[in-house]
Protein backbone atom coordinates (compact mmCIF):
# COMPACT_ATOMS: atom_id res chain seq x y z
CA UNK A 1 0.00 0.00 0.00
CA UNK A 2 1.52 3.73 -1.05
CA UNK A 3 2.37 5.43 2.09
CA UNK A 4 -0.32 8.42 0.88
CA UNK A 5 -2.84 5.63 1.54
CA UNK A 6 -1.54 4.39 4.90
CA UNK A 7 -1.14 8.01 6.53
CA UNK A 8 -4.85 9.39 4.55
CA UNK A 9 -6.69 6.08 6.09
CA UNK A 10 -5.23 6.42 9.29
CA UNK A 11 -6.19 9.80 9.84
CA UNK A 12 -9.86 9.08 8.28
CA UNK A 13 -10.17 6.47 10.87
CA UNK A 14 -9.19 8.72 13.67
CA UNK A 15 -11.72 11.58 12.37
CA UNK A 16 -15.01 8.41 12.18
CA UNK A 17 -13.99 7.14 15.38
CA UNK A 18 -14.37 10.97 16.40
CA UNK A 19 -17.34 11.66 14.62
CA UNK A 20 -19.33 8.43 16.07
CA UNK A 21 -18.28 9.45 19.59
CA UNK A 22 -19.35 12.77 19.16
CA UNK A 23 -22.94 11.60 17.86
CA UNK A 24 -23.06 9.13 20.26
CA UNK A 25 -22.64 12.07 23.31
CA UNK A 26 -25.01 14.68 21.35
CA UNK A 27 -27.53 11.62 21.52
CA UNK A 28 -26.86 10.93 25.17
CA UNK A 29 -27.32 14.69 25.68
CA UNK A 30 -30.58 14.92 23.73
CA UNK A 31 -32.17 12.08 25.64
CA UNK A 32 -30.60 13.57 29.01
CA UNK A 33 -32.32 17.29 27.99
CA UNK A 34 -35.52 15.53 27.20
CA UNK A 35 -35.81 13.36 30.38
CA UNK A 36 -34.80 16.47 32.57
CA UNK A 37 -37.45 18.71 30.69
CA UNK A 38 -40.51 15.97 31.26
CA UNK A 39 -39.33 16.37 35.11
CA UNK A 40 -39.22 19.73 35.12
CA UNK A 41 -42.56 20.08 33.01
CA UNK A 42 -43.95 17.90 36.02
CA UNK A 43 -42.86 20.12 38.83
CA UNK A 44 -44.31 23.12 37.41
CA UNK A 45 -47.55 21.21 36.73
CA UNK A 46 -47.40 20.27 40.47
CA UNK A 47 -46.47 23.68 41.07
CA UNK A 48 -49.30 25.20 39.09
CA UNK A 49 -52.01 22.49 40.84
CA UNK A 50 -50.67 23.48 44.40
CA UNK A 51 -51.70 27.07 43.84
CA UNK A 52 -55.35 26.66 42.62
CA UNK A 53 -55.87 24.13 45.40
CA UNK A 54 -54.46 26.58 48.20
CA UNK A 55 -56.46 29.75 46.79
CA UNK A 56 -59.63 28.08 45.65
CA UNK A 57 -59.76 25.53 48.95
CA UNK A 58 -59.05 25.04 52.23
CA UNK A 59 -55.61 24.34 53.92
CA UNK A 60 -56.97 21.21 55.32
CA UNK A 61 -57.62 20.01 51.39
CA UNK A 62 -54.32 21.17 50.60
CA UNK A 63 -52.17 19.54 52.90
CA UNK A 64 -54.05 16.93 52.12
CA UNK A 65 -53.17 17.07 48.55
CA UNK A 66 -49.55 17.55 49.27
CA UNK A 67 -49.39 14.40 50.88
CA UNK A 68 -50.75 12.51 47.98
CA UNK A 69 -48.71 14.11 45.39
CA UNK A 70 -45.65 13.34 47.29
CA UNK A 71 -46.23 9.49 47.56
CA UNK A 72 -48.07 9.18 43.44
CA UNK A 73 -45.68 11.65 41.87
CA UNK A 74 -42.63 11.17 44.32
CA UNK A 75 -42.57 15.01 44.35
CA UNK A 76 -41.50 16.86 47.74
CA UNK A 77 -42.64 20.71 46.78
CA UNK A 78 -43.12 23.69 49.49
CA UNK A 79 -45.33 26.68 48.43
CA UNK A 80 -44.52 29.66 49.45
CA UNK A 81 -46.19 33.39 49.73
CA UNK A 82 -44.36 36.39 47.52
CA UNK A 83 -42.50 37.72 50.84
CA UNK A 84 -41.12 34.07 51.41
CA UNK A 85 -43.51 33.01 53.62
CA UNK A 86 -44.67 29.04 53.92
CA UNK A 87 -48.15 28.09 53.61
CA UNK A 88 -47.97 24.87 55.54
CA UNK A 89 -45.82 24.79 58.40
CA UNK A 90 -43.66 21.57 57.55
CA UNK A 91 -40.02 21.45 57.47
CA UNK A 92 -38.49 21.80 54.04
CA UNK A 93 -34.61 21.35 52.93
CA UNK A 94 -32.57 24.12 54.08
CA UNK A 95 -30.56 23.96 50.76
CA UNK A 96 -33.86 25.15 49.54
CA UNK A 97 -33.21 28.90 51.32
CA UNK A 98 -30.65 30.00 48.57
CA UNK A 99 -33.69 29.34 45.60
CA UNK A 100 -36.19 31.10 47.60
CA UNK A 101 -33.83 33.91 48.09
CA UNK A 102 -33.03 34.19 44.19
CA UNK A 103 -36.90 33.99 43.69
CA UNK A 104 -37.40 36.65 46.46
CA UNK A 105 -35.06 39.02 43.94
CA UNK A 106 -36.41 38.06 40.41
CA UNK A 107 -36.19 35.19 39.09
CA UNK A 108 -39.23 33.01 37.55
CA UNK A 109 -37.57 29.81 36.62
CA UNK A 110 -34.29 27.75 38.25
CA UNK A 111 -33.42 24.24 37.65
CA UNK A 112 -30.80 22.68 39.61
CA UNK A 113 -29.50 19.52 39.33
CA UNK A 114 -28.35 17.68 42.59
CA UNK A 115 -27.68 13.56 41.81
CA UNK A 116 -30.15 12.19 42.84
CA UNK A 117 -32.44 14.96 42.88
CA UNK A 118 -34.04 17.58 40.07
CA UNK A 119 -35.17 20.73 41.76
CA UNK A 120 -36.88 23.60 40.44
CA UNK A 121 -37.94 26.76 41.72
CA UNK A 122 -40.22 28.77 40.01
CA UNK A 123 -42.47 32.43 40.73
CA UNK A 124 -46.57 31.44 40.12
CA UNK A 125 -49.77 33.25 39.29
CA UNK A 126 -52.61 32.47 40.27
CA UNK A 127 -56.14 33.12 38.71
CA UNK A 128 -56.57 36.03 41.15
CA UNK A 129 -53.47 37.67 40.31
CA UNK A 130 -51.88 36.78 43.60
CA UNK A 131 -47.54 35.82 42.93
CA UNK A 132 -46.59 32.30 44.60
CA UNK A 133 -43.00 30.63 45.24
CA UNK A 134 -42.77 26.94 44.57
CA UNK A 135 -39.97 24.73 44.78
CA UNK A 136 -40.17 20.97 44.80
CA UNK A 137 -37.82 18.09 44.10
CA UNK A 138 -37.98 14.59 42.00
CA UNK A 139 -35.40 11.72 42.12
CA UNK A 140 -33.60 11.48 38.56
CA UNK A 141 -33.45 8.02 37.03
CA UNK A 142 -30.76 5.89 37.38
CA UNK A 143 -29.65 6.21 33.97
CA UNK A 144 -28.86 10.07 34.50
CA UNK A 145 -27.23 9.31 38.15
CA UNK A 146 -24.21 7.45 37.16
CA UNK A 147 -22.72 9.59 35.45
CA UNK A 148 -22.49 13.72 35.09
CA UNK A 149 -22.60 15.67 32.15
CA UNK A 150 -19.20 16.95 33.12
CA UNK A 151 -17.97 13.31 33.36
CA UNK A 152 -19.78 12.21 30.31
CA UNK A 153 -17.65 15.14 28.54
CA UNK A 154 -14.31 14.34 30.22
CA UNK A 155 -14.83 10.82 29.22
CA UNK A 156 -15.62 11.76 25.64
CA UNK A 157 -12.64 14.48 25.54
CA UNK A 158 -9.95 11.45 26.91
CA UNK A 159 -11.59 9.23 24.32
CA UNK A 160 -10.92 11.87 21.31
CA UNK A 161 -7.59 12.66 22.79
CA UNK A 162 -6.61 8.88 23.03
CA UNK A 163 -7.66 8.66 19.22
CA UNK A 164 -5.90 11.33 18.55
CA UNK A 165 -2.53 9.85 20.24
CA UNK A 166 -2.88 6.38 18.57
CA UNK A 167 -3.10 8.17 15.19
CA UNK A 168 -0.22 10.10 16.01
CA UNK A 169 1.75 7.04 17.07
CA UNK A 170 1.09 4.89 14.13
CA UNK A 171 1.93 7.79 11.64
CA UNK A 172 4.75 8.86 13.14
CA UNK A 173 5.74 4.85 13.05
CA UNK A 174 4.81 5.01 9.92
CA UNK A 175 6.62 7.54 8.56
CA UNK A 176 9.96 8.41 11.10
CA UNK A 177 10.92 4.99 12.04
CA UNK A 178 11.60 4.16 8.48
CA UNK A 179 13.29 6.95 7.66
CA UNK A 180 15.53 6.87 11.00
CA UNK A 181 16.68 3.18 9.66
CA UNK A 182 17.54 5.08 6.54
CA UNK A 183 19.40 7.85 8.06
CA UNK A 184 21.25 5.47 10.34
CA UNK A 185 22.21 3.43 6.84
CA UNK A 186 23.42 6.31 5.61
CA UNK A 187 25.68 7.25 8.62
CA UNK A 188 27.04 4.21 8.28
CA UNK A 189 28.01 4.34 4.64
CA UNK A 190 29.19 8.28 5.13
CA UNK A 191 31.57 6.56 7.88
CA UNK A 192 33.05 4.12 5.14
CA UNK A 193 31.12 1.19 6.42
CA UNK A 194 30.91 0.19 1.96
CA UNK A 195 28.62 -2.90 2.80
CA UNK A 196 26.44 -0.98 4.91
CA UNK A 197 22.36 -1.92 3.36
CA UNK A 198 18.35 -1.19 4.16
CA UNK A 199 17.28 -4.20 6.09
CA UNK A 200 15.00 -6.36 4.13
CA UNK A 201 11.73 -5.20 6.40
CA UNK A 202 12.42 -1.76 4.73
CA UNK A 203 13.70 -2.93 1.45
CA UNK A 204 10.24 -5.04 1.10
CA UNK A 205 7.79 -2.51 2.02
CA UNK A 206 5.45 -1.54 -1.22
CA UNK A 207 5.19 2.36 -0.39
CA UNK A 208 7.11 4.87 -1.16
CA UNK A 209 9.67 4.10 1.28
CA UNK A 210 10.30 1.14 -0.04
CA UNK A 211 11.44 2.48 -3.38
CA UNK A 212 13.32 4.88 -1.57
CA UNK A 213 15.19 1.93 -0.01
CA UNK A 214 16.01 -0.04 -2.44
CA UNK A 215 17.19 2.69 -4.84
CA UNK A 216 19.45 3.62 -1.85
CA UNK A 217 20.67 0.03 -2.11
CA UNK A 218 21.24 0.18 -5.57
CA UNK A 219 23.12 3.51 -4.84
CA UNK A 220 25.45 2.05 -2.14
CA UNK A 221 25.96 -1.03 -4.63
CA UNK A 222 27.13 1.55 -7.42
CA UNK A 223 29.28 3.78 -4.70
CA UNK A 224 30.58 0.49 -3.75
CA UNK A 225 31.84 -0.99 -7.11
CA UNK A 226 33.21 2.15 -7.93
CA UNK A 227 35.62 2.97 -5.11
CA UNK A 228 36.18 -0.85 -5.59
CA UNK A 229 37.18 -0.37 -9.12
CA UNK A 230 39.54 3.03 -8.23
CA UNK A 231 41.84 1.10 -5.64
CA UNK A 232 41.97 -2.05 -7.32
CA UNK A 233 43.20 0.71 -10.55
CA UNK A 234 45.88 2.05 -8.00
CA UNK A 235 47.00 -1.54 -6.72
CA UNK A 236 46.88 -2.52 -10.17
CA UNK A 237 49.01 0.80 -11.50
CA UNK A 238 51.56 0.29 -8.33
CA UNK A 239 52.17 -3.48 -9.03
CA UNK A 240 52.56 -2.41 -12.91
CA UNK A 241 54.64 0.40 -12.61
CA UNK A 242 57.34 -1.73 -9.79
CA UNK A 243 58.71 -4.18 -12.60
CA UNK A 244 59.84 -0.81 -14.91
CA UNK A 245 61.07 0.93 -11.83
CA UNK A 246 63.28 -1.66 -10.76
CA UNK A 247 64.50 -2.57 -14.35
CA UNK A 248 65.27 1.78 -14.49
CA UNK A 249 66.96 1.50 -11.11
CA UNK A 250 68.95 -1.75 -12.54
CA UNK A 251 70.40 0.54 -15.65
CA UNK A 252 71.41 3.08 -13.08
CA UNK A 253 73.72 1.13 -11.68
CA UNK A 254 74.48 -0.10 -14.78
CA UNK A 255 75.38 3.36 -16.08
CA UNK A 256 77.74 4.04 -12.78
CA UNK A 257 79.46 0.90 -13.63
CA UNK A 258 80.65 2.22 -16.39
CA UNK A 259 82.31 5.34 -13.97
CA UNK A 260 81.78 8.29 -16.49
CA UNK A 261 81.39 10.53 -13.36
CA UNK A 262 80.78 13.36 -15.96
CA UNK A 263 76.95 12.13 -15.61
CA UNK A 264 76.75 11.26 -12.06
CA UNK A 265 74.72 14.42 -10.66
CA UNK A 266 72.06 13.40 -13.47
CA UNK A 267 71.89 9.88 -12.37
CA UNK A 268 72.41 10.84 -8.72
CA UNK A 269 69.17 13.01 -9.97
CA UNK A 270 67.35 10.19 -11.56
CA UNK A 271 67.62 7.12 -8.92
CA UNK A 272 66.58 10.15 -6.06
CA UNK A 273 63.56 10.46 -7.88
CA UNK A 274 63.32 6.76 -8.83
CA UNK A 275 63.65 6.15 -5.01
CA UNK A 276 60.40 8.30 -4.48
CA UNK A 277 58.28 6.58 -6.95
CA UNK A 278 59.23 3.89 -5.25
CA UNK A 279 58.42 5.13 -1.46
CA UNK A 280 54.85 6.46 -3.46
CA UNK A 281 54.03 3.00 -4.74
CA UNK A 282 54.93 1.44 -1.28
CA UNK A 283 52.37 3.82 0.46
CA UNK A 284 49.62 3.25 -1.57
CA UNK A 285 49.79 -0.70 -1.44
CA UNK A 286 49.93 -0.46 2.43
CA UNK A 287 47.35 1.62 2.23
CA UNK A 288 45.41 -0.59 -0.25
CA UNK A 289 45.62 -3.45 2.32
CA UNK A 290 44.78 -1.94 5.58
CA UNK A 291 41.53 -0.57 2.93
CA UNK A 292 41.03 -4.76 2.22
CA UNK A 293 41.89 -5.88 6.10
CA UNK A 294 44.91 -7.73 4.90
CA UNK A 295 47.42 -6.41 6.91
CA UNK A 296 48.57 -9.04 9.43
CA UNK A 297 49.07 -7.19 12.29
CA UNK A 298 51.72 -8.51 15.19
CA UNK A 299 50.40 -7.27 18.08
CA UNK A 300 52.16 -7.58 21.70
CA UNK A 301 52.44 -5.50 24.66
CA UNK A 302 53.69 -1.89 23.66
CA UNK A 303 54.55 0.77 26.16
CA UNK A 304 53.34 4.07 24.58
CA UNK A 305 55.89 6.18 26.83
CA UNK A 306 59.28 4.59 25.70
CA UNK A 307 58.09 4.58 22.06
CA UNK A 308 56.88 8.20 22.04
CA UNK A 309 59.93 9.16 23.80
CA UNK A 310 61.77 7.66 20.78
CA UNK A 311 59.63 9.44 17.98
CA UNK A 312 60.36 12.66 19.91
CA UNK A 313 64.02 11.88 20.36
CA UNK A 314 64.01 11.43 16.49
CA UNK A 315 62.09 14.01 15.81
CA UNK A 316 64.09 16.63 17.74
CA UNK A 317 67.28 15.84 15.64
CA UNK A 318 65.20 16.41 12.72
CA UNK A 319 63.88 19.78 13.96
CA UNK A 320 66.77 21.01 14.72
CA UNK A 321 67.23 22.10 11.33
CA UNK A 322 63.79 24.57 11.91
CA UNK A 323 64.83 25.69 14.99
CA UNK A 324 62.31 24.00 16.17
CA UNK A 325 61.36 22.36 19.94
CA UNK A 326 59.90 19.24 20.68
CA UNK A 327 57.89 19.04 23.88
CA UNK A 328 56.64 15.92 26.00
CA UNK A 329 54.27 15.00 28.42
CA UNK A 330 53.07 12.39 30.20
CA UNK A 331 50.13 12.12 32.65
CA UNK A 332 50.36 8.33 32.83
CA UNK A 333 52.57 5.37 31.89
CA UNK A 334 50.34 3.16 29.33
CA UNK A 335 50.49 0.00 27.58
CA UNK A 336 48.42 -1.26 24.54
CA UNK A 337 48.51 -4.39 22.50
CA UNK A 338 49.64 -3.11 19.04
CA UNK A 339 51.79 -4.00 16.32
CA UNK A 340 55.09 -2.09 16.86
CA UNK A 341 55.94 -1.61 13.25
CA UNK A 342 52.82 0.30 12.46
CA UNK A 343 51.78 2.12 15.82
CA UNK A 344 55.47 3.47 15.39
CA UNK A 345 54.44 4.17 11.54
CA UNK A 346 51.17 6.23 12.11
CA UNK A 347 52.86 8.22 15.19
CA UNK A 348 55.81 8.87 13.03
CA UNK A 349 53.81 10.08 10.30
CA UNK A 350 51.37 12.50 12.33
CA UNK A 351 54.37 13.90 13.74
CA UNK A 352 56.61 14.50 10.40
CA UNK A 353 53.32 15.86 9.60
CA UNK A 354 53.28 18.56 12.15
CA UNK A 355 57.28 19.77 11.97
CA UNK A 356 56.73 20.01 7.60
CA UNK A 357 54.04 22.62 8.48
CA UNK A 358 55.70 23.99 11.66
CA UNK A 359 57.23 27.81 11.61
CA UNK A 360 60.70 27.95 11.93
CA UNK A 361 61.50 28.60 15.74
CA UNK A 362 58.14 27.08 17.17
CA UNK A 363 57.35 24.16 19.22
CA UNK A 364 55.44 20.84 18.32
CA UNK A 365 53.61 19.45 21.28
CA UNK A 366 53.40 15.68 22.09
CA UNK A 367 51.08 14.44 25.17
CA UNK A 368 50.08 10.79 26.59
CA UNK A 369 47.32 10.35 29.15
CA UNK A 370 44.52 8.11 30.18
CA UNK A 371 40.43 9.14 28.86
CA UNK A 372 37.26 7.30 29.94
CA UNK A 373 35.13 7.23 26.64
CA UNK A 374 31.32 4.89 27.34
CA UNK A 375 33.56 3.14 29.98
CA UNK A 376 36.06 1.98 27.62
CA UNK A 377 39.41 3.10 29.24
CA UNK A 378 41.48 4.95 25.71
CA UNK A 379 45.19 6.17 25.33
CA UNK A 380 45.00 9.58 24.14
CA UNK A 381 47.63 10.85 22.24
CA UNK A 382 47.66 14.66 21.56
CA UNK A 383 50.28 15.91 18.53
CA UNK A 384 49.75 19.52 18.44
CA UNK A 385 51.73 22.16 16.31
CA UNK A 386 52.13 26.01 16.12
CA UNK A 387 51.18 25.89 12.49
CA UNK A 388 48.84 28.08 9.86
CA UNK A 389 46.55 24.93 10.90
CA UNK A 390 43.46 23.85 8.28
CA UNK A 391 40.16 25.78 7.06
CA UNK A 392 37.67 24.30 9.19
CA UNK A 393 35.82 22.94 6.06
CA UNK A 394 38.75 21.03 4.98
CA UNK A 395 39.46 19.14 8.28
CA UNK A 396 36.97 16.17 7.70
CA UNK A 397 39.14 15.51 4.63
CA UNK A 398 42.70 15.20 5.97
CA UNK A 399 42.85 11.83 6.44
CA UNK A 400 41.83 10.91 2.74
CA UNK A 401 44.24 9.53 0.76
CA UNK A 402 46.41 12.30 -1.82
CA UNK A 403 44.27 14.97 0.16
CA UNK A 404 46.39 17.93 0.11
CA UNK A 405 44.88 21.04 2.81
CA UNK A 406 47.22 23.74 -0.47
CA UNK A 407 45.77 24.16 -3.76
CA UNK A 408 49.22 23.17 -5.17
CA UNK A 409 50.47 19.78 -5.84
CA UNK A 410 54.12 20.72 -4.96
CA UNK A 411 55.76 18.38 -2.10
CA UNK A 412 56.40 21.26 -0.02
CA UNK A 413 52.71 21.60 0.39
CA UNK A 414 52.58 18.28 2.46
CA UNK A 415 54.44 14.66 0.91
CA UNK A 416 52.68 12.28 -0.83
CA UNK A 417 48.72 13.03 0.80
CA UNK A 418 49.17 9.60 2.02
CA UNK A 419 50.76 9.63 5.76
CA UNK A 420 47.73 10.67 7.45
CA UNK A 421 45.28 8.14 5.78
CA UNK A 422 47.59 5.51 6.35
CA UNK A 423 48.13 6.74 10.09
CA UNK A 424 44.02 6.60 9.93
CA UNK A 425 44.00 3.14 9.09
CA UNK A 426 46.42 1.67 11.48
CA UNK A 427 44.81 3.28 14.24
CA UNK A 428 41.32 2.02 13.08
CA UNK A 429 42.90 -1.37 12.49
CA UNK A 430 43.63 -0.92 16.44
CA UNK A 431 39.98 -0.27 17.47
CA UNK A 432 40.41 3.06 18.02
CA UNK A 433 39.94 6.41 16.59
CA UNK A 434 41.79 9.52 15.55
CA UNK A 435 40.69 13.54 14.86
CA UNK A 436 41.88 16.25 14.11
CA UNK A 437 41.16 19.78 14.89
CA UNK A 438 42.46 23.48 14.94
CA UNK A 439 43.98 25.37 18.27
CA UNK A 440 42.55 27.92 19.87
CA UNK A 441 45.26 30.31 19.40
CA UNK A 442 47.08 28.61 16.45
CA UNK A 443 47.72 25.21 14.62
CA UNK A 444 46.76 21.86 14.77
CA UNK A 445 46.09 19.04 16.96
CA UNK A 446 45.49 15.36 16.08
CA UNK A 447 44.39 13.30 18.63
CA UNK A 448 44.74 9.51 18.55
CA UNK A 449 42.59 7.49 21.22
CA UNK A 450 43.76 3.45 21.39
CA UNK A 451 41.85 1.05 23.77
CA UNK A 452 43.67 -0.07 26.91
CA UNK A 453 43.66 -3.78 27.80
CA UNK A 454 40.62 -4.28 29.91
Amino acid sequence: MRLFWKVFLTLLAVLLLTALASLWLAQHWQLEQRVLDEKVEVLRHQGETAVDIFTSQQPKEFHRWLKQSSRRHQVMGALFSADGMPVVSRPWPHEWKPLLERLQRGETSIRLLQAPMLIWAGRLTAEDGSSWLWIASTPLPPSLIKQSRQQRLLLFVLTALLAMVIASLLVGRIMTRPIAQLRHITNQLGHGHLDARVPASLAGRGDELGELARDFDSMAEKIAALLSAHKQLLRDISHELRSPLARIQIALELARGQGDAGNEDELQRINKEADRINELIEEVLTLSRFDQGMMPLEKQTLSLEALLQSVCEDLQFEATRQECHIEYFSTASLSIAGDERWILRAIENIARNALRHSPQGSSITVSLSQQQELSIAYACIRIADEGPGIDQDKLVHVFEPFYRAAEGRERSSGGYGLGLAIARQVVLAHGGSIAARNRTNQGLELTLLLPLPA
